[in-house]
């Protein structure tokens, strides 16, 4: 009976250790689907903003810029980074 007790506990820490694993695996992955439908609204919102504006933009426009551009980070003249809503950086040099 002690050896059938300790096959079963045995194969319930495998099982176990398994199952902690997989849940592990998919609450990544789980967590990676809703940040990609998180970006991809965010592209949405880019892209009807875009949309909005119809023709080139060839003067600055303010509600354009508020709406596509999440921050710009200015390290010096030449190095310039500019972060948009939507997760694209884009980088001057």
């Amino acid at each position: 009976m002690a050896l059938e007790q300790n096959g079963y506990e045995r194969r319930y820490a495998d099982l176990t250790e398994r199952y902690n694993t997989i849940k592990a695996d998919y609450d990544k992955i789980s967590g990676q689907i809703e940040s990609k439908k998180a970006q991809r609204e965010l592209f949405k919102g880019f892209i009807r903003a875009l949309e909005k504006q119809g023709a080139l933009v060839e003067e600055f426009d303010e509600g354009l810029w508020s709406s596509l551009v999440q921050e710009v980070v200015v390290k010096s003249k030449d190095d310039i980074l500019f972060i948009f809503k939507n997760g694209f950086k884009i980088k001057t040099r």
